[in-house]
């Protein structure tokens, strides 16, 4: 449905699981630890929650960039 919905008629090129990332992006991004996004998502571990929390990823490398 989604496929033939947003795909197809309104042209949002999209997949279903970008919406996961963008609210585990959102949810980082104003204050939540990622140990609690994993908790709302139900992951079963915080490596999972990474995946989605992409934001998370370009953190750690400005951290890891900035240090001397």
């Amino acid at each position: 449905m989604w496929t033939q919905n947003a795909h197809d008629i309104l042209k949002i090129n999209k997949k279903m699981y970008w919406f996961k990332h963008k609210g585990a992006n959102d949810k980082e991004e104003n204050g939540m630890n990622l140990k609690t996004i994993k908790e709302v998502f139900g992951h079963s571990s915080e490596k999972i929650t990474e995946i989605y929390a992409t934001k998370h990823q370009e953190k750690e490398f400005e951290k890891a960039r900035n240090f001397s």
